[in-house]
């Protein structure tokens, strides 16, 4: 074992070296992983409910636990087929992960959040400051701007 991560009810004993995990606690906060291989994982990511185990090399990542839990039924994490090239930082916080990559996304097609290197106008340096687009409830653009440093 070279790493442990935990959520706010999981373990995950992870062996970088052979790609190796086991996973305990409550399976609505990511207790099990078992049938996962994480060989070439570089980095692993927790929210409070939720694991992200991310290979930087492949751009792919493996999610498991639960998104949300709503009137007793519990919502679980999914990011198969989601396309993690790129990526250099990624934040967590209790119920989210939010990514920085160094290609330029574009607006998502429903409303919510992206972030992107900020406009030459901007008056920002673009050395580490992110702009986050928020896409408005019509579809037809960003309805907030703001930039994070």
């Amino acid at each position: 074992v070279t790493d442990v991560y935990s959520t706010e009810g999981a373990f995950m004993a992870l062996s970088k070296t052979t790609g190796a995990a086991h996973c305990w606690g409550a399976l609505h906060y990511g207790g099990s992983c078992t049938g996962m291989d994480f060989f070439g994982v570089t980095d692993v990511y927790s929210t409070g409910m939720a694991f992200m185990a991310l290979n930087k090399n492949a751009g792919a990542a493996h999610c498991w636990g639960t998104e949300y839990i709503s009137n007793e039924t519990a919502y679980g994490v999914n990011c198969s087929g989601m396309d993690f090239s790129g990526v250099t930082e990624v934040y967590s916080n209790s119920g989210a992960f939010v990514m920085m990559t160094t290609l330029t996304p574009t607006l998502p097609p429903t409303p919510g959040p992206t972030c992107r290197p900020p406009p030459p106008d901007s008056g920002l340096s673009g050395d580490g400051e992110w702009e986050l687009l928020e896409r408005n409830n019509d579809g037809q653009g960003p309805s907030s701007r703001f930039f994070l440093a």
